[in-house]
């Protein structure tokens, strides 16, 4: 399906995904709520709070939609005949960073949560997308091929001023997620099928590799205590989310099913861990408590659901 093949298990999206016609973006009387999913009633998460942003391919194409933290009140807030994914919430709510194809290529914006008051963040040749706000909410980092590998990239959140350049790797660089203090950012760095977990300081100094496989550990996302790091992992079957400790110690699994387990991002609380699953056959999204049974919140057979970020407010 095309969204798993354009966001789902490695960090060749882009190269996946064939560019679109770019368009603008609807008014906001344009907003339509999502379709399907009327009559079934999600099942409620107590103490669950806030909103989830994510991508679907319901509309035949990838759009950002957002919905209650508990399944309910599902709206499509772009409509382009051109990408639209990895949305990431600023730390206060009121803006979503996604990364869109508008002019035949991958480039990050910021809109409201209502799709509105779009602003461009980059605008190069290359291909900018997995948009990552800092905790203060002041920068975004996010992913590029501007000087020739993928590596990454941490810009002002309106565009202004000197894009930095923070890794120089001729591997993949991939996947930035803040700690909560803003002083690193961990990330996947490798090539296909063979990626690991490293942290660098936000000053492009003082990079350490945090896993050491064969198989592939890539999505990372950093707890809000600061305590734990989620990432998805294969080892010789399918993707499952794992956590570690932020020095790479402490690796233990939280999912083991025969589907592919991916894309892992923490409630504002750290409660409840949000991810991607194939569990039903196709991509949906699900968020569970550490020790408890998966509860499914999006079930769309006809589409996929997924590569989602959670907001507090």
């Amino acid at each position: 399906m095309r969204l798993l093949a354009c966001v789902g298990l490695s960090v060749t999206l882009l190269s996946a995904c064939s560019p679109g016609t770019p368009t603008e973006l609807r008014p906001l009387d344009d907003l339509e709520a999502f379709p399907g999913n009327v009559d079934a009633a999600p099942p409620r998460l107590p103490g669950a709070t806030g909103r989830i942003a994510f991508v679907s391919d319901a509309d035949g194409d990838l759009e950002i939609f957002v919905m209650d933290a508990d399944g309910t009140d599902v709206r499509q807030i772009t409509f382009n005949e051109s990408p639209d994914f990895t949305p990431s919430w600023s730390p206060d709510g009121s803006r979503i960073a996604w990364a869109a194809e508008r002019d035949g290529n991958a480039d990050v914006y910021t809109m409201d949560p209502d799709g509105a008051n779009v602003v461009r963040v980059t605008s190069h040749p290359a291909t900018d997308f997995s948009p990552a706000w800092s905790p203060i909410g002041d920068r975004i980092a996010f992913q590029s091929t501007r000087d020739g590998d993928s590596n990454l990239y941490v810009s002002a959140v309106d565009g202004s001023g000197v894009v930095r350049r923070l890794t120089r790797s001729p591997a993949l660089d991939a996947s930035p997620s803040w700690s909560p203090d803003g002083s690193r950012i961990a990330f996947a760095r490798g090539r296909i099928g063979e990626f690991d977990i490293f942290v660098i300081d936000v000053d492009g100094r003082r990079a350490q590799r945090l896993t050491d496989s064969e198989g592939e550990d890539d999505k990372p996302s950093w707890s809000p205590d600061g305590a734990t790091i989620a990432f998805q992992s294969q080892r010789g079957g399918p993707f499952q989310i794992h956590l570690m400790d932020p020095d790479g110690s402490h690796r233990r699994p939280v999912t083991d099913t025969t589907s592919d387990e991916v894309l892992p991002t923490w409630s504002p609380d750290g409660r409840w861990i949000l991810f991607d699953s194939t569990r039903d056959g196709n991509l949906e999204l699900y968020v569970m408590e550490l020790g408890d049974s998966p509860i499914r919140l999006t079930d769309r057979p006809a589409s996929g659901d997924g590569v989602a970020d959670w907001t507090a407010v």
